[in-house]
This record gives structure tokens, C-alpha cells and sequence, in this order.
């Protein structure tokens, strides 16, 4: 499922400030920016379930020959699947480039990256886009797919040198194998015994109810610090007839750090609204009502999320609240699960407002 920051979702903190011609550092990979640059935010998201995906994005300011700066997003997304050969999985990011060749402005031509063909791609994306420019390079690595994409705003910024840097990235293949194991020693501090280690605060869960973290969120600011903090969870329990089946994604950080109203537009929403598969966009999403959050006072909203089969949707209820400069909110999605929900929100509607930003990401740091 996804919602928003769970779904949407800072690799290692180095030092941040202006740069000049030299290599950026992505997961997976490193190439070069070839003008001067600054990074103004990091996110990194890391997600677990049937699949494993970890995506970081880079927001960078570049400054042109007149010296004037611009915007541009450098992204990095792998992704693997158990029991999926490289021949499927080439299938499955051919036909990805096909449909993007055959959108009007798109170009696509091969590209060679350390020994494994890839796919270079260059055209617009969705006018309403804040970001309308794209380079990307796609492809596959014994059964994972990779992509790295240059996304600009204004017409004209992704020019010849940038494109060069973005094909003579160098891979890091050892650290894309690294991903999965970081996410999982991650796992093993989140959830121990009955209790989940949020950054809200540790809840705990009954004897007959099992969780695991099935994903991991971090931004950051120029300088390093957290900005943003999230962990999602899936909950489990047997019950007389049906599994309770659950995820829930607690979230908190600064408000001034995030784009637009991020109380308002997480409680009414808008990430789901917008989402293009309308299999997992969200319907029937009701007016905010006044609840309890950390103590605090919040708004509270359900939904339709995701289908479940044909003929039925999950259930999504969402909480957040504004405490001195800072958003808590915690996402709820359930097939069922009901007296689960009830377990946590009981203890999150008591706990302290306040943001555990420090929590472990991945990989415990070196000492």
C-alpha cells in the first residue's frame, strides 16, 4: 500500500554546503555534477514487504554560466523481488521503456554502465509537475532493476554536460547488496518482543499479536540534522475466525521543512488523491473530525485505500496533529484488525509530543 510519506520515504549525513564540480553519492552508485552545487535536503525511504525497494532523492541547487541557481532533484530507486530471474525482470523494465519511448518528446537509447546494459532515457514529464525535465538511466543487475533520474524544472537545465555525467555514473553493486540487510538489522531495534520502537513513542502489543517493520522513512536538511522521521509497521493476529491483518506508519517532524501544509494535506489526503493507479487511490474520503494525538489536540479522517480484491477496498484512518512547530501523524490501513487499531491509537492518544528523530536508520553507524 501506498500512502504518502510511507510510501514516498537519508542515507549516510555528510557534510552538506556548496561544492564545485565534484561527485554526488547515491545509493548504488556516484557520478559527477559538473557545475557547482549545494544540496538543500536529502530523503531516503526504505520499504520491506513482498518486494524490497530503496529510493533516496536529492534536492540540489546547480548554478548555470550567468550564475543563476536552479533546481534539481537527483533520485535513485532499486528494486528486487524474491524469485525473480534477470530475464524476467528485463521484461519487466522493457516494456517500462517502451511505454515511455511511445509518450510524445521521450527519447531512448542504449547505454552501457559498467558491464550492464542499460537504458538512457530523455524527454518531459507531466506538465502539472513541478519538476517537468527528466534524464534517466534504467536498468537491470542479476534480477534487481535500477534507475537513477536527473529531474529539472525549468526547460533547458539538463544540459549535454549533465546528461555525460549521468551515463558515466559508476555503480556500486556491493552497496546495493547492502540495502537489504541494513533495512533488516534496522528491524531487529524496531520491533523487539512485543514492543515497536516508534518515533512517536515504543507501544506495546499483546502476546498473540506479531509485527514487523516493513518500512523505514528519514529526511534531512542541508546540515545533516533529521527533519522528518517515519516507521511503518505490519501487525498480525490470529484470530477466532479471520487473521487481523494491519499497517501503520507513525511519522513526526518539522513542519517548516515540508512542502505546503503538511497537517492539511496529509488529513485530507492529498498524496492518495493524487496517486495515478486507481487501484490504489484513495476514494471516499471524509471531512476531518476533532481527536486526540500525543496528548495534543489533532484531526482525525477515513478513507477507502487500496483494493483488496475486486470488491473490496482497505480501510484507512489518519491522524495528525500541530505541536510548536512540528506535525505528529500516524496512518492506520486495515483489511481488519479493528481491536489491533484500537490497542495502538489507545496508547498513542496518551503519549508524549515528542520526536524521536535519532532513531536508527538501516545499519547501525560506526562508532
Amino acid at each position: 500500500m501506498k500512502h504518502g510519506w510511507m510510501a514516498v520515504l537519508a542515507f549516510s549525513l555528510f557534510a552538506c554546503g556548496t561544492v564545485t564540480a565534484a561527485q554526488i553519492e547515491l545509493i548504488g552508485a556516484r557520478m559527477d555534477i559538473p557545475s557547482e552545487y549545494r544540496v538543500v535536503q536529502k530523503e531516503e525511504l526504505r520499504r520491506h514487504g513482498r518486494s524490497f525497494t530503496a529510493r533516496q532523492q536529492q534536492k540540489i541547487q546547480v548554478t548555470d554560466a550567468q550564475g543563476q541557481p536552479h533546481d534539481l532533484l537527483v533520485v535513485a530507486n532499486y528494486f528486487s523481488m524474491p524469485n525473480i530471474d534477470n530475464a524476467v525482470m528485463e521484461d519487466i523494465v522493457r516494456k517500462g521503456v517502451d511505454e515511455t519511448a511511445a509518450k510524445p518528446g521521450n527519447s531512448v537509447s542504449p547505454q552501457r554502465l559498467d558491464g550492464f546494459d542499460f537504458h538512457f532515457i530523455e524527454g518531459p514529464l507531466d506538465a502539472e509537475k513541478t519538476y517537468k525535465h527528466r534524464m534517466m538511466l534504467t536498468g537491470v543487475l542479476n534480477g534487481a532493476s535500477y534507475v537513477i533520474s536527473i529531474l529539472a524544472k525549468e526547460d533547458g537545465v539538463l544540459s549535454p554536460a549533465i546528461a555525460n555525467s549521468l551515463k558515466n555514473a559508476k555503480l556500486d553493486y556491493a552497496g546495493m547488496l547492502r540495502l537489504k540487510p541494513a533495512f533488516e538489522d534496522e528491524a531487529k531495534v524496531a520491533v523487539q518482543g512485543n514492543m515497536l520502537d516508534t518515533p512517536l513513542n515504543r507501544l506495546a502489543l499483546d502476546s498473540k499479536t506479531q509485527a514487523r517493520l516493513i518500512s523505514s522513512y528519514l529526511r534531512s536538511d542541508a546540515s545533516g540534522e533529521v527533519t522528518h522521521r517515519v516507521r511503518g509497521f505490519g501487525l498480525f493476529k490470529a484470530g477466532f475466525w479471520t487473521l487481523q491483518n494491519l499497517s501503520v506508519a507513525v511519522g513526526c517532524g518539522s513542519a517548516a521543512s515540508q512542502d505546503g501544509d503538511p497537517h492539511r494535506d496529509f488529513i485530507t489526503m492529498k498524496d492518495g488523491l493524487e496517486e495515478e493507479d486507481a487501484d490504489e487511490r484513495v476514494a471516499q474520503v471524509s471531512a476531518p473530525a476533532a481527536a486526540t494525538l500525543a496528548t495534543l489536540a489533532a484531526e482525525t479522517a477515513t478513507a477507502k485505500g487500496s483494493k483488496v480484491n475486486a470488491y473490496k477496498r482497505s480501510d484507512i484512518r489518519r491522524w495528525s496533529a500541530v505541536h510548536a512547530g512540528q506535525v505528529f501523524q500516524v496512518d492506520v490501513a486495515r483489511v481488519n484488525g479493528s481491536p489491533v487499531e484500537k490497542m495502538l491509537i489507545d496508547q498513542l492518544r496518551k503519549a508524549e509530543p515528542r520526536c524521536q528523530s535519532g532513531l536508527q536508520f538501516g545499519a547501525p553507524r560506526a562508532p
